[in-house]
């Protein structure tokens, strides 16, 4: 049966509606919940500091008059305390040659140049992401609290486009023969970390726990053969010789490499900065080691298709329309060891007693992961590092 402490209403000009609590232990309660029976002392360790109001900041000495409910920020001042963190990422990784990725983008037997006048190139930008931490400290854990957090960048991107191939066969192209030859490399990024972090009134808080990374990498060199479709049919009456067959063939080379790290991480967090009441600069920095389980796919598609008009000249029916695709490829996988490495430093802005606004700049950077672009072009398998940095922001909220 749970207990409560009997409120007594002590309002004031200046802080109306404020409820204080007795946090003397209910006589005889033999209340097992709480570590040592301690009822009044559990209490005073879920509330925390005395709050005037709820969330007042912002809304007023009174508070805001749709939160009762139970935590460090409102007026039941029971249950666990939790703080979740919001940020919206900015992150930049280093760029990759395209013309040396070029030499392996012979798709067709036709390869691009992405220097070429006629080629749209764009190298690698900003991926765009998000980052979400939940902390949440229960009074029956004493010293520490637990933190779940994942971090998401979901699309680096690279690519060359010729939309204009020339036409590699010795016999003339098909009438409105048209071929394109696109080069495109897709690299993304997930987190997920469990953690445990010491409480405590200093600037300086450790943690420790556990992290899983994918980071995913795609290459493909496609090229795209169109045809005008034929319109009138062979043996046409009055002589008229009819359009050939439209018969093309599209082509597909594709190589997939994810890396599926696992493993430790510690690291501090430190607030080691106050401007005023309102102000403060916050980071944390981490390394762990990880052992990265590396899966790569390269596969070759061909997809060939055909469409002939019926020869009215014949008793049979010789309209044909066929789409048919073949892929060949392979698959292989291997261990490594990796590290990870991770540092953020940010301003945050107390905007109310709940909430937050937070900027800042981070940096992020593994060891012992494949590349896309190694395998691409035929490389052994190799240890390469990444390194990814940017800017965040974002709101966190305490209740």
């Amino acid at each position: 049966m749970l207990l409560a402490a009997a409120p007594t209403e002590q309002a004031s000009a200046d802080q109306a509606g404020m409820v204080q609590y007795s946090l003397s232990s209910p006589s005889g309660s033999g209340s097992t919940s709480y570590p040592g029976g301690d009822f009044a002392a559990q209490m005073a360790a879920a509330h925390g500091d005395p709050s005037v109001g709820a969330c007042d900041w912002g809304w007023g000495a009174g508070g805001s008059p749709y939160r009762t409910g139970p935590g460090h920020c409102d007026t039941f001042k029971v249950g666990p305390r939790w703080t979740s963190k919001f940020d919206g990422v900015f992150l930049f990784r280093d760029n990759i040659d395209l013309n040396t990725l070029a030499t392996g983008a012979t798709a067709g037997g036709i390869a691009i140049d992405p220097a070429a006048a006629g080629t749209v190139s764009e190298n690698m930008r900003e991926g765009i992401g998000a980052r979400l931490m939940v902390s949440s400290y229960w009074p029956q854990c004493r010293g520490y609290e637990l933190q779940v957090g994942y971090l998401g960048v979901f699309n680096w991107q690279a690519n060359a486009f010729d939309p204009n191939v020339p036409f590699p066969g010795p016999l003339p192209a098909a009438p409105g023969f048209e071929s394109q030859k696109s080069l495109s490399y897709r690299s993304s990024l997930n987190s997920v970390e469990l953690n445990a972090q010491t409480v405590n009134d200093g600037a300086i808080k450790l943690f420790g726990g556990g992290r899983f990374i994918l980071l995913s990498e795609r290459v493909s060199d496609y090229l795209d053969n169109t045809a005008q479709p034929p319109q009138i049919p062979p043996n046409a009456a009055d002589g008229v010789i009819g359009d050939p067959a439209l018969d093309i063939t599209d082509v597909l080379r594709g190589v997939a490499v994810d890396n599926h790290l696992i493993g430790l991480q510690t690291g501090m967090r430190a607030d080691f900065f106050t401007l005023g009441d309102r102000f403060h600069v916050e980071g944390f920095v981490n390394g762990g080691a990880y052992f990265n389980y590396i899966k790569r796919d390269s596969g070759y598609t061909e997809t060939r298709s055909r469409l002939a008009l019926d020869d009215p000249s014949t008793l049979v029916d010789e309209s044909q329309f066929s789409s048919n695709s073949s892929r060949t490829g392979y698959s292989s996988d291997r261990m490594r060891v990796a590290f990870v490495g991770e540092a953020l430093l940010g301003g945050v802005y107390q905007v109310n007693r709940c909430t937050t606004a937070r900027l800042g700049y981070q940096v992020l950077y593994l060891t012992g992961v494949e590349m896309g672009d190694e395998a691409f072009i035929g490389a052994d398998p190799t240890s390469s590092d990444l390194l990814m940095h940017g800017w965040f922001a974002g709101v966190e909220y305490k209740r």
